[in-house]
């Protein structure tokens, strides 16, 4: 696993693989203390022989301070092995930038008209929106209900991110 990434309100973790033999899926965890460990994602295997994969994983939820990160790496006969363990500290700042927050139909986002680039991804790190330089809001009705992450590059450089919730209708 390399380096965490941090922004406003997420951890990135990223890794690469260059040969999958009978492996099955990685388990993400997270410890406050690197001694007791918490199941905070899975994911899976592509199983590829004599190729490099990338593979990434958002925790939306970070821990405020000390936040210890490692791979569990499931073989598909049960056998495992543990990457190395990798930390940063997490400080929040985030800035609300897009309302309203939980959102039932639509997100408006704040200086819209120096945005470049919106896009919003499921828990899982799936892309579900991505606009370019919106005159109007993001329309978020046909998302299901819960969780989504909210990045947001403006012409200036600058990348904003945030936590958004989408209600039932």
């Amino acid at each position: 696993m390399g380096p965490v990434m941090i922004n406003e309100s997420t951890g990135l973790l990223s890794w690469s693989t260059s040969d999958e033999v009978n492996s099955d899926r990685f388990e993400v965890q997270r410890s406050r203390d690197g001694k007791n460990w918490l199941l905070i994602g899975n994911v899976a295997s592509r199983g590829e022989r004599n190729s490099v994969q990338h593979y990434e994983f958002i925790d939306l939820a970070p821990m405020e301070a000390e936040n210890f990160y490692r791979l569990k790496m499931i073989d598909k006969d049960g056998s495992f092995t543990y990457s190395a363990i990798h930390h940063f500290e997490f400080r929040r700042t985030e800035l609300s930038i897009a309302y309203p927050n939980p959102a039932l139909g639509r997100i408006f986002i704040r200086n819209s008209s120096q945005m470049h680039k919106a896009v919003v991804f499921d828990i899982y790190g799936r892309l579900v929106i991505q606009a370019n330089r919106l005159s109007e809001p993001l329309d978020v009705r046909r998302l299901s209900p819960g969780l989504y992450l909210l990045y947001v590059d403006y012409i200036n450089g600058e990348r904003h991110t945030q936590r958004i919730w989408v209600g039932s209708k």
